[in-house]
C-alpha cells in the first residue's frame, strides 16, 4: 500500500524477511493464510519482478485450486471435508483474482460453479447470506457479514446482475464504531461481555466490494467508514498510528490484524480499481 518493498529503503529488509517467509510457507497451514499470503506474493512480484515471488505465487494458485469441493467453494484447510463456507471462499476467490490479474495461470473452471453455489445461500427476502449448505441445522443464523463476503465473490467473478438484496442488507448495516464492554455473570461467571456490534472484516469485504461497483452504494459507505476510521486510530504512545483489536475476531487476531484491516480499507481509493 504505501510502495515499500524489498528495494526500497528504509523498510526493504524487512519487507523482504517477510515476504521470504510467506514464500516459504504459502503452500501450507489454512486456506485464509494461503489466501492471503499468495496475494501478498503477487503483489510483491507486480511491485519488483523477483521470480522466487511469482513461483511462490504459483504454488499458492495451485493449492488453493486442488482444495476446491466439487460444485462449491472451500472450507478452512486443504482437505477438510466439511461443506464449503463463505468466508473461506472468499478469501480464496479475491486471491485467485488478484493472480489472474497480475497474469498467472490460474484455472477458471472454478467461476461458475462457485456463483451457482452461492446463489443458493442467498436469503431471498433480507439478502443476509448463510454460512454453509444446511448451517441453519447447526444453529448457524444467515448474516449481513456472508452478505458483504457474497458480494464481493459476484464482483470479483463478474456475476452480470447486481444483487439488490445484498446491496439493501449492507445498507442496514454501515460502518459504526460502536461497542463497549460490561463485566455480567455468564452462567455463574464473570466475565467481560461485548455490546454491540463491530466486525473489520465484514467493513473490509464490503469496502473491497463497494469501492468496485460505485454509485450512491459507495458514497453512503465510503462517508460512514471514514467517520467510523479515522478518529479511532492511536495517535499517540507506542501504539501511535494502529487500531484497537476490538470487535469479533479483534482479539484472535490481534492488533495487527486490526491495523491491517483498517489500513486495507482506508487504501481502498487507490488499491480498488473502478
Amino acid at each position: 500500500g504505501a510502495g515499500h518493498h524489498p528495494g526500497t529503503e528504509p523498510h526493504g529488509q524487512r519487507v523482504r524477511a517477510a515476504l521470504d517467509w510467506l514464500a516459504g510457507q504459502v503452500a501450507s497451514g489454512t486456506l485464509f493464510a494461503i489466501a492471503y499470503s499468495t496475494q501478498a506474493l503477487v503483489e510483491a512480484w507486480e511491485m519488483c519482478g523477483e521470480e522466487e515471488y511469482r513461483r511462490a505465487a504459483e504454488r499458492g494458485v495451485a493449492t488453493m485450486i486442488g482444495s476446491r469441493h466439487p460444485g462449491a467453494g472451500w472450507r478452512y484447510s486443504p482437505g477438510v471435508r466439511m461443506a464449503s463456507g463463505v468466508p473461506t471462499t472468499t478469501a480464496v476467490v479475491v486471491a485467485l483474482r488478484a493472480a489472474e490479474d497480475a497474469g498467472l495461470e490460474v484455472d477458471g473452471a472454478y467461476k461458475d460453479e462457485v456463483l451457482r453455489w452461492l446463489e443458493g445461500l442467498i436469503e431471498s427476502k433480507s439478502g443476509r447470506v448463510k454460512y454453509h449448505v444446511g448451517a441453519e441445522r447447526l444453529g448457524y443464523t444467515p448474516t449481513t457479514t456472508n452478505a458483504a463476503s457474497a458480494l464481493l465473490i459476484r464482483v470479483r467473478l463478474g456475476a452480470k446482475e447486481t444483487n439488490a438484496k445484498l446491496l439493501g442488507a449492507l445498507a442496514k448495516r454501515r460502518p459504526k464504531w460502536k461497542i463497549r464492554f460490561k463485566r455480567l455473570k455468564v452462567k455463574g461467571v464473570e466475565r467481560e461481555v461485548q455490546i454491540g456490534y463491530l466486525q473489520h472484516y465484514y467493513w473490509w469485504h464490503g469496502t473491497d466490494a463497494l469501492a468496485r461497483t460505485g454509485g450512491s452504494a459507495w458514497s453512503a459507505w465510503n462517508g460512514a467508514l471514514k467517520k467510523a476510521l479515522l478518529g479511532k486510530q492511536r495517535d499517540s504512545g507506542h501504539l501511535e498510528g494502529s487500531w484497537d483489536p476490538v470487535g469479533t475476531y479483534g482479539k484472535v487476531g490481534g492488533r495487527v490484524y486490526s491495523t491491517a484491516l483498517c489500513t486495507l480499507m482506508l487504501e481502498a481509493y487507490y488499491r480498488v480499481p473502478r
